[in-house]
């Protein structure tokens, strides 16, 4: 049995002296809820575990355990938001870092949507904490997921890139040696519209409450807090790809 798939579990409680009450009140709030969610997603795997084939039970299960998985993202992104200070960046190897998180996005988007990951040979250092890449993942997994409610794929690649122009790329980029993570699935995709706002807080076009519209505004934050740069390509229909440029590290 296994707890929600989320870095939020090993949040630490404490949080700096100084901090504005709403701060403290809303991590106390997220931790709390997330000890709930954690029960209750224990609880509905050894339902799962123990039901036949065919039981409605491990049916209701399933729904249950999907449900809290889209809860501890919720979570997550509510802790991030909150900080009140940047993360101290540790030296990470993005290839490293994107292959163990690679089982908590295989959890996140459930059996009917396969995932393929081509992590490049070399090493990728960059100076980003292993928690923000891995709720990048999991942000952008659980957009793919519900752009594709009847199963598809998901490929993630890593690789290493030298910009020589500022132009160079569909975003303005500082000429660097850049680590390229690209996350593509093969959904619904988005109209200009929609694409025009995806990064926008509280946007979402998700029904019955399923979306906060936080996600993909925390996924640009933290790349962006990185020096890093995102861009997105999608087509109605077709699909949606997306690339985020981090600075590797000099040393």
């Amino acid at each position: 049995m296994s707890n929600v798939p989320t870095a939020a579990n090993g949040e630490q409680r404490s949080l700096q002296a100084g901090e504005e009450p709403a701060a403290v009140f809303v991590s106390g709030i997220a931790h709390d809820f997330n000890n709930i969610v954690t029960v209750i997603a224990g609880t509905a795997q050894l339902i799962e575990l123990r039901s036949g084939s065919g039981d409605p039970a491990g049916r209701l299960a399933r729904n249950i355990i999907e449900a809290t998985n889209r809860a501890s993202v919720l979570v997550a992104d509510l802790l991030s938001f909150n900080r009140k200070r940047a993360m101290e960046p540790a030296q990470a190897d993005l290839n490293t870092v994107v292959g163990n998180a690679g089982r908590f996005v295989e959890r996140l988007i459930g059996e009917r949507i396969s995932l393929e990951m081509a992590l490049g040979g070399e090493a990728l250092p960059v100076s980003i904490d292993a928690y923000q890449i891995e709720q990048v993942l999991l942000n952008l997994a659980a957009n793919a997921r519900d752009a594709m409610p009847y199963g598809g794929r998901i490929m993630i690649t890593t690789k290493c890139v030298e910009v020589k122009d500022a132009t160079d790329g569909e975003v303005e980029t500082r000429p660097g040696r850049y680590a390229v993570l690209t996350f593509a699935d093969n959904g619904a995709g988005m109209d200009v519209e929609t694409r025009k706002r995806i990064f926008e807080p509280f946007f979402t076009t998700k029904k019955d409450g399923r979306g906060t519209g936080l996600g993909l505004a925390m996924v640009r934050s933290i790349v962006e807090q990185n020096l890093g740069t995102i861009a997105v390509s999608s087509e109605f229909g077709e699909g949606t790809c997306i690339v985020l440029r981090i600075p590797l590290r000099r040393d």
